[in-house]
């Protein structure tokens, strides 16, 4: 890993670290709910949703690191599933906050989450080339 993209590893986390605690927290006054998958309070068909993104990332590590090339693939492309599932599970709350509670605005955390993953898998797939 070079310098550079350890570099822009760590300004994508103080950005999220600056706009999720500063700006959500102190300046908006918007909580981060933190629920796991089966929390009595999440709905139905997020958490249906949540199960099949977690079979979609157990079936796509097992075809990626067990495929006859799998050594042809490079590592951030090897566990860019990991990546998938945290921005998909990571959106898939916010959305299901934003229709369910709305007026909290808690989602707005979950939507940074999710910016943040795709930013940390770009960072790594840009510093691979």
């Amino acid at each position: 890993m070079n310098t550079a993209t350890v570099a822009g590893l760590v300004i994508a986390f103080l950005v999220y670290l600056i706009i999720s605690h500063f700006y959500f927290k102190k300046r908006l006054n918007i909580k981060a709910k933190s629920t796991f998958m089966f929390h009595q309070d999440r709905s139905r068909i997020s958490v249906a949703i949540d199960g099949i993104l977690l079979v979609g990332f157990i079936y796509a590590m097992f075809w990626i690191n067990v495929e006859k090339e799998a050594e042809m693939f490079s590592g951030v492309i090897k566990i860019s599933p990991l990546f998938a599932l945290f921005f998909l599970t990571s959106l898939n709350r916010g959305i299901e906050e934003r229709v369910l509670h709305r007026e909290e605005k808690a989602y707005y955390h979950d939507w940074l989450e999710s910016l943040l993953c795709l930013a940390v898998f770009f960072i790594l797939l840009i510093g691979e080339l």
